[in-house]
């Protein structure tokens, strides 16, 4: 016996792209490849419905786009207040990005090492492949 699981995505993620995404998103915070294969590997389930079916694939192919350009990393670091809840909403917003709060860097968070606030403002550092822009430390210019 085997229990039943519909790979298709209707108005919310099949269990199939939830987990895509969830394993994107831990590749983007630690680095490890192997959650990055087994994100590959869950794609690879859905490759035949989402070739037939796309109208029933939407989130796994977001999960594939993310994966081929390399999620977009934000790290929103400084005092906890207004300003750093501003940056991390409208970091939020953005499709397919893998987004971490915090005061500052976390030991075991690879993203967050090195980023601090700015001039005591919270900054956001938009990354990808660990490799940061300048941090921006306004809503508008994230």
């Amino acid at each position: 016996m085997t229990r039943p699981r519909d790979p298709g995505d209707n108005a919310s993620p099949s269990g199939t792209s939830a987990m895509i995404h969830a394993l994107v998103t831990a590749h983007a915070l630690t680095g490890e490849g192997c959650y990055r294969q087994a994100a590959e590997e869950a794609l690879a389930t859905v490759g035949g419905l989402m070739a037939q079916a796309p109208r029933f694939a939407g989130w796994s192919l977001t999960a594939a786009a993310v994966m081929a350009d390399g999620p977009e990393e934000i790290a929103v670091v400084g005092p906890a207040g207004p300003e750093r809840d501003a940056l991390a909403e409208r970091a939020r917003r953005r499709p397919g990005a893998v987004v971490v709060v915090a005061d500052g860097p976390i030991a075991g968070i690879p993203l967050l090492q090195g980023r601090e606030a700015v001039g005591g403002k919270a900054a956001a550092y938009v990354c990808r492949g660990f490799v940061c822009e300048r941090p921006v430390t306004d809503p508008g210019q994230l």
